[in-house]
């Protein structure tokens, strides 16, 4: 999914989840999983996810569109090193990132489920995306740039706070 239809996906999303609320929590955290946040819909993971599955999926029906597509470019089989990435056009950008990612995710196996593959396909996806993208910096942060925050946020949660 290209990248201004997902940052219009998560303001939809962000607009539903805050219209009343004044405190706002960043997609980011609350897409973590449930036990550091929500585990709300993450769009860029679960589209990359599907398209993945698909791709496997038509790679497998010989004689289709796909099949012969992926072929041409030498991309039925997983490699740990794709080395074959780099005689991919540019402009054919999902083969890429396809190329890229099944050297993270093998084959599905004789015994796995389909929900099971698909789990293991979106977590991957879900890890390999985190890595990839640098945590937002947070508003007061940018308002307040020679302010050392790592100290700061070890004070605060050293700090005990009693409510009476």
């Amino acid at each position: 999914m290209p990248e201004a239809c997902t940052r219009q996906v998560n303001s939809a999303i962000a607009w539903y989840l805050w219209r009343v609320d004044i405190f706002r929590v960043s997609l980011s955290t609350l897409q973590r999983g449930k036990r550091r946040g929500l585990d709300i819909l993450d769009v860029a993971t679960n589209s990359r996810a599907l398209f993945f599955f698909r791709l496997r999926a038509q790679s497998q029906d010989a004689g289709s569109l796909t099949s012969e597509r992926l072929r041409k470019w030498d991309l039925l089989m997983s490699y740990t090193n794709p080395t074959h990435r780099y005689r991919i056009p540019v402009n054919v950008e999902d083969l890429l990132h396809f190329a890229t990612d099944t050297a993270y995710i093998p084959p599905r196996e004789h015994s796995e489920s389909c929900l099971v593959y698909k789990r293991r396909i979106h977590y991957t996806m879900h890890v390999l995306l985190i890595a990839t993208t640098e945590p937002p910096e947070s508003r007061i942060a940018r308002l307040w740039l020679n302010t050392d925050w790592e100290t700061v946020c070890q004070k605060v949660h050293a700090t005990s706070v009693f409510i009476t």
